[in-house]
């Protein structure tokens, strides 16, 4: 995902925002590479508690 990619970008934040339930405004003002990075450990964490 490239700073472009503003409808995928906006999908991983709503996500997160809804996930995490956190400020959906500051994880669009995260770098890119920090927002992944935040996505896939969320995930390890949200998989992991549904095993």
């Amino acid at each position: 995902m490239r700073p472009g990619d503003g409808k995928q970008w906006r999908s991983v934040c709503i996500n997160l925002s809804v996930a995490l339930r956190t400020d959906f405004i500051e994880l669009r003002r995260m770098p890119v590479t920090d927002l992944m990075e935040t996505a896939k450990e969320a995930a390890k964490i949200i998989n992991g508690k549904h095993k």
